[in-house]
């Protein structure tokens, strides 16, 4: 290990006759303020004014070392500054000119500025001193206050110091710009490294600083800013101190320029009840703008404020009342400041704000720091601490942590009784935290309470003191737990904890307010540097963030408190990076390493080791308010799981290990094993970090190798076309391919210091590789290896190849009649449009499982919104997250200019919702009728999060459509909150208005509006000349109302606050319609399921999950209770039907035979019109039925409700899914009407031509196709047209008939039906015996047939049937396909 800082300078004091003691504590000038820049690296630029230019700080120092580098870039002057007191300060400066100085010489000068003022020695030349480079520079004062002086390491001179006065440290130029880095103080007798509060947290607040300008002796002290400002605003609580007849005045400066010009508002104190305000000017056309005089009670600080606008225009406020307005003549901004004349002022809650660029914005505390300028003289105080009362505790936490410490402070308390010193935390108050409490008994006495939180007491004891001022309060902590207590710097307890952890430090109050000022934090873990072998460096925790890390003899330690990230300031773009992990906890046992974080550490990813019960190695993205600490994440690769899939796999405590990142591609090993294959390209360079969840780890030999040879393909030949094109930056390919197809080509090269594998085997560039490929799904990896370095990165190609024709689709439960994807999960409808002949359905897709995932746009295309084709994905996930909902356009006028260069001069425009760290609004255009799609401006965000006036989290699913009456583009979004916006070219979009709180509109009070997926869209009212405006709200609520101008924005007004729910049935979500229909219908489809059970359908439905309504055409309606959506299936469907089986003008009883016994279907349609008699209770339809298995769709006459009954419909997802469902329904003129569709695994209830609606999922068995009608109580009149319908997979006719033959021995017809097939033997003299088998090999059926006709149900499905003669030396086998 490298010697510490502290050893360097041991090791120096030997060398030299003095003492000081070597346990100093380490810091440095703690809160600069004066006329100074820093810079990103820690050194501050030392600005040059036209004299002195004084910076301080708030370290404090007596006996001390104080050094650092420091190099001139103007002028010749710069001191190292102490003691300052407000009357003075000392000085050591080094001269770089003068007379008698050569090259390489400087002079020094040793003095005291202020009172007691003079030289203590000056001229004191130094030789073999470089001055056009950083020249090191340190003074030592000892405890007998003897100052050193060093320069390049080399003690120049020595010096005692008189009447030595103890203060602040600083640094000084005259006429001179210095650059000061490496700057380094050690303090007194005490060991330790000073910290502060860093990242404090929780309800708590920080008092400003106050400033005090001093006074100059009948002379201006004229502190500035260093920029300047048209529009300025300054207020603060003023105090003259000490005033009296000519030192009784001080001013807010603005306007100043480079020549003094300037003008001022000066705040004057006549008297206890009086003050004057004078305006003025300095320069040219100088002179008072106004005097005047005001009462004020001036024995209390003075509220003082003015404000000048874009207009010129003055205004003064005394204690928050407006006293005076005028016009400036000729004012053109400048620097603002304070000013004193003869007098000493206090500023306290300084505030400077100003309005340039037409934002209002408030001045930053660091540019407050860098206030100063020629010879100005003030102090700056350091901040404290108020935490708040609540009604029990209330934790403030830092990102500090210490084992070994003294903390100390002034306490007191505002409210209540009692504060604590809080230590050993590694999160929030749910979590373990140990604390010393000062509580006040009366004016006299505080009580001492030390305790570990959820244990007893270590001790509760009174002392007396002082309690109606500041009470100075401190406690030390060694590393074995013993703690010392003092009381105004007196010890006045000891005692040791028996379960000490260490952990971080904060503040505690229990109901009760307190300030904590002059806070001093000494870090004394300097026993035991331990050794944690890595070449990472400068670990730091963010604020917020929960957890205790310390380096121990055994490397890293961290005790998690939740997520609990831990960042170095080591980054790299490309690397290996690896670590052995070790879980020390019993119970919860994740974490892992985190790379790639972003400055602020608001994105970072991290391999996480989840080593509990799922026992699974996850790539995460995570997402952390820089200001909060709040952490949420995103998986981007890896399976629960995952772990037990590692060659001999036992669990274990201990892990190496590796990350290798090239570009987006990511590669995760867990001891030499390949286990993780992902990528992410939001952030693709960053910092190196460890994390933990709520475990106790250990890190170990953490070592990061920076990659310069990237290991990438070249090209990427195939013999099928890839999607995206191929780049050597594209770690994912997506392509479809016809069934036919049965092995595809690959020629993938590389450099030649690199090797190439496909699914491992090793091949030679130049030699294509076939490969064989099973329907659905192919994953093929082709893995470039850097033969130096090891590192490789892993290329995906996913080949998607298309099921059998004559088998897809027949997969238990797969709709016959609803679009769904061949395979995997899907869920909202997207994008739908009409154009160039063609319906284009995308939606929420994720291609690689049958759970939910990174969303992608799949994409469907239709001529007639029944018949669809699936095509490759339109929208591919990027950096700016995965693919949420949206919709899509057709830019007819090319108002995008995206079609400039096109034929048509128009084309398609989709709108997205970009989910990453936020939710943002993105576009993409397509000139191929959307086929292929460009991403607009890489995919960057058109609206971001900052262009959310409701500042809501939730901003997605934007849907897009023409608005005539403004003549330009709307756009709903909600997903939180409803909000509009508009734009003329789709690019360029402006809020209009948001429904995030209640508000009146128009007079009109309209209650806020949340909701998802939303659709907005004018409907004629049918039967009317009305228009009205429907706002769709997720498919389960709908509003009517107008949408207006108003004030030159647009607002939707509802004719009620109340939704009205357009869908009785449990299954409909995320509905929208159709843009551009050509016959301007507006139809809508729907995701046909809900998040109550989609994900447990993966253990239903295979290979896919997920499928979309019928499409249902929309109008409104004038009824008895209003305006009202009424929806019916598109006229289209009607091309699916077969010849139906129709019942006319029934009378059926109770007691009648069911009529539809001798119907059985699996996917149907009914119309039907059923009259009840007066005595009727209940009549409907019982379908779907076999198995014990049943859905009931039926009337109840005496409440008059619609019944849709699931509950004994077949296969339940889980236990929320068999529900019955009903609503208030009337008959129409005695009359219901009852138009019903049945697919394989859903059924849609449409009544009173679309009045009423329920749409839901059911999964009977595929045998279960009986169906009755029934009635009780009184007979009803009927009429029932049942039409079985096709599917839209393939061609479909009544009847298929097979007839197989074998010359002299056998013959046998077989008819394919949709309920199963019929063998029939021609010949009765053929003995022929048939066996049925399905693809897996089961016998399901064996029997000799006679001629007579036998029958054999089946579900659907592929089977193969088997002919023998009576010999069985013969046969015959014939696959065949019920649908």
């Amino acid at each position: 290990m490298k010697k510490t800082r502290l050893s360097r300078f041991f090791a120096l004091f030997l060398m030299v006759n003095f003492v000081l003691s070597v346990f100093a504590y380490q810091t440095n000038l703690h809160g600069l303020y004066g006329d100074h820049n820093k810079l990103s690296d820690g050194s501050i630029i030392v600005n040059k004014t036209g004299w002195n230019n004084l910076i301080l700080s708030q370290t404090k120092a007596d006996a001390f070392s104080y050094e650092v580098e420091f190099e001139f870039l103007e002028g010749s002057c710069f001191s190292l500054v102490y003691g300052y007191t407000g009357n003075g300060f000392y000085g050591v400066e080094i001269a770089r000119s003068g007379a008698g100085l050569g090259e390489n010489e400087i002079y020094l000068k040793g003095f005291r500025d202020g009172d007691d003022g003079g030289i203590f020695f000056e001229r004191i030349k130094v030789t073999n001193v470089n001055t056009n480079q950083a020249i090191p520079f340190k003074i030592i004062v000892t405890e007998s206050d003897q100052l050193n002086i060093y320069v390049n390491d080399n003690l120049c001179h020595q010096h005692t110091i008189t009447n030595y006065k103890v203060g602040y440290l600083g640094v000084l130029t005259f006429q001179s710009k210095v650059k000061v880095s490496n700057i380094n103080v050690e303090i007194g007798d005490i060991p330790g490294i000073q910290a502060n509060l860093e990242n404090l947290t929780g309800d708590f607040s920080e008092t400003k600083p106050i400033y005090t300008v001093f006074r100059k002796n009948q002379a201006n002290n004229l502190v500035l800013s260093q920029t300047e400002y048209s529009t300025i605003s300054i207020e603060g609580t003023v105090e003259i101190l000490n005033w009296q007849v000519d030192q009784n005045r001080m001013s807010f400066v603005f306007g100043y320029k480079a020549d003094g010009d300037r003008y001022a508002s000066e705040l004057l104190i006549k008297n206890e009840n009086q003050v004057q305000i004078k305006a003025f000017k300095v320069g040219d056309n100088g002179g008072d703008i106004f005097v005047e005089e005001y009462d004020v009670d001036t024995t209390k600080p003075i509220g003082y404020k003015i404000d000048i606008n874009e207009d010129n225009v003055l205004k003064v406020y005394l204690n928050g009342t407006q006293v005076k307005e005028v016009t400036l003549n000729n004012y053109q901004g400048g620097r603002w400041g304070l000013l004193t004349w003869n007098a000493v002022a206090r500023v306290s809650d300084l505030i400077v704000k100003t309005h340039d660029n037409g934002n209002e914005q408030q001045i930053s505390e660091d540019e407050l720091s860098g206030m100063g300028g020629k010879d100005s003289f003030y102090s700056k105080s350091d901040i404290s601490y108020i935490i708040n009362r609540k009604g029990g505790n209330n934790l403030a936490i830092s990102s500090v942590s210490a084992a070994a410490f003294s903390y100390e402070g002034k306490i007191e308390i505002l409210e209540g009784d009692r504060m604590s010193f809080v230590f050993g935390a590694v999160g929030d108050l749910g979590n373990r935290w140990f604390g010393t409490e000062l509580r006040v008994v009366n004016d006299n006495r505080v009580a001492i309470k030390a305790f570990r939180e959820g244990d007893s007491n270590l001790f509760d004891q009174e002392f007396t003191i002082n309690t109606i001022q500041a009470v100075p309060f401190k406690i030390e902590l060694t590393e074995t737990g013993q703690l010392t207590v003092y009381l105004n710097n007196e010890e006045v307890k000891q005692a040791t904890f028996p379960t000490y952890e260490a952990g971080r430090l904060g503040i505690l109050t229990y109901n009760s307010k307190a300030k904590v000022s002059d806070i001093l934090i000494l870090v004394k873990d300097l026993g035991n540097d331990g050794e944690f072998r890595t070449n990472t460096y400068d670990w730091k925790q963010d604020k917020g963030t929960t957890g205790y890390w310390r380096i121990t003899s055994e490397g890293l330690r961290g005790t998690g408190s939740g997520n609990s990230p831990y960042f170095s300031v080591t980054s790299a773009a490309n690397f290996k990076y690896e670590a052995d992990i070790k879980f020390l906890s019993q119970n919860t046992q994740a974490g892992g390493l985190v790379f790639r974080a972003n400055e602020d550490h608001s994105v970072y990813y991290a391999v996480d080791i989840n080593n509990n019960n799922n026992e699974s190695v996850r790539v995460l993205k995570f997402y952390k308010d820089p200001e909060t600490g709040a952490i949420s994440d995103i998986t981007v690769g890896g399976v629960e799981g995952n772990l037990k899939t590692l060659p001999n796999y036992e669990k274990k405590n201990n892990f190496n290990l590796r990350i290798e990142a090239i570009c987006s591609n990511i590669l995760v090993y867990i001891d030499d094993h390949l286990l993780v294959v992902t990528g992410d390209d939001e952030v693709l360079e960053g910092y190196f970090g460890v994390t933990n969840f709520s475990s106790e780890m250990l890190f170990q030999d953490l070592y990061f190798t920076e990659i310069s040879t990237l290991p990438l393909l070249t090209s990427l030949g195939t013999s099928v076309e890839i999607s995206p094109k191929f780049s050597n930056n594209t770690f994912k390919y997506l392509t479809f391919v016809d069934y036919e197809i049965e092995n595809i080509s690959l020629d993938p090269a590389t450099e030649t210091s690199n090797d190439i594998f496909v699914n491992e085997d090793s091949i030679t560039t130049g030699t294509p590789y076939m490969i064989s490929l099973d329907e659905g799904n192919n994953i093929i990896w082709i893995q470039v290896q850097d033969r130096e370095s090891g590192v490789s990165t892993i290329t995906e190609l996913i080949i998607k190849r298309r099921y059998n024709p004559e088998t897809a689709y027949l997969e238990d439960y797969r709709p016959q009649f609803h679009y769904s994807p061949e395979a995997n999960w899907v869920n909202d409808p997207n994008g739908m449009v009409y154009y160039e002949g063609e319906y284009h359905l995308f939606y929420q897709y994720h291609p690689y499982s049958k759970q939910w995932g990174p969303m992608h746009w799949g994409h469907a295309i239709s001529s007639d919104m029944v018949h669809w084709k699936e095509y490759p994905i339109a929208l591919y996930p990027d950096k700016f997250g995965t693919i949420f909902s949206g919709s899509a356009v057709v830019d007819h006028e090319n108002t995008s200019g995206f079609f400039t260069d096109t034929d048509e001069k128009k084309g398609l425009v989709a709108f997205y919702t970009s989910a990453g760290r936020t939710q943002q609004q993105s576009i993409a255009y397509s000139t191929d009728k959307g086929r292929t799609w460009t991403k607009y401006k890489n995919g960057e965000p058109v609206i971001k999060t900052e262009d959310d006036p409701m500042n809501h989290g939730d901003f997605r699913d934007p849907k897009v459509f023409w608005h005539e009456e403004s003549n330009q583009w709307m756009m709903v979004i909600a997903g939180g909150p409803l909000r509009f916006y508009s734009s003329t070219n789709l690019k360029d979009w402006t809020f209009e208005s948001g429904y995030n709180n209640n508000q009146v509109i128009d007079d009109v009070l309209v209650n806020a509006i949340h909701t998802e997926c939303p659709d907005f869209f004018k409907l004629p009212v049918e039967g009317s000349t009305q228009e009205k405006w429907v706002l769709m709200r997720s498919s389960k609520a709908y509003m009517i109302g107008e949408f207006k101008n108003i004030g030159n924005n647009w607002f939707f007004i509802p004719d009620s606050n109340t939704s009205i729910n357009p869908n009785f049935g449990n299954d409909v979500y995320a509905g929208q319609t159709f843009s551009d229909t050509p016959d301007g219908r507006r139809i809508m489809i729907h995701w046909m399921t809900n998040f109550d059970y989609s994900g447990d359908l993966a253990n239903v439905t295979d290979p896919y999950n997920g499928a979309f309504t019928m499409a249902y055409e929309l109008k409104l309606k004038e009824t008895n209770e209003g305006i009202r959506l009424y929806q019916t299936p598109i006229q289209e469907y009607e091309s699916l039907r077969k010849p139906a089986h129709s019942f006319k003008k029934k009378t059926i009883s109770a007691q009648d035979e069911n009529i539809l016994k001798d119907i059985k279907s699996q996917q149907f349609e009914i119309v039907a019109t059923v009259t009840p008699a007066t005595g009727t209770t209940q009549f409907g339809f019982n379908l779907r039925v076999g198995n014990g298995q049943l859905t009931k769709v039926f009337y109840n006459m005496r409440n008059q409700q619609l019944v849709v009954d699931r509950t004994q419909s077949g296969t339940t997802p889980n236990d929320k899914f068999a529900k019955v469902f009903s609503k208030r329904t009337q008959l129409i003129n005695g009359k219901i009407q009852l138009h019903i569709f049945v697919d394989w695994s859903s059924i849609e209830v449409f009544a009173n031509d679309g009045a009423e609606l329920a749409s839901a999922l059911i999964f009977p068995d595929p045998e279960s196709q009986d169906m009755e009608f029934f009635v009780v109580g009184e007979a009803v009149e009927c009429d029932i047209d049942i039409y079985p319908l096709k599917s839209i997979w393939r061609e479909d006719t009544d009847t298929n008939i097979f007839t197989l033959k074998k010359e002299g021995e056998f013959e046998a017809n077989i008819y394919i039906t949709e309920n199963g097939l019929i063998i029939k033997t021609p010949n009765p003299d053929n003995r022929i015996h048939t066996e049925l088998f399905n693809l897996s090999g089961e016998k399901l059926f064996a029997k000799q047939l006679s001629h007579i006709d036998t029958s054999i149900v089946l579900s659907q499905g592929v089977y193969l049937v088997k002919l023998f003669n009576e010999n069985r030396n013969q046969s015959w086998t014939e696959k065949v396909i019920i649908q």
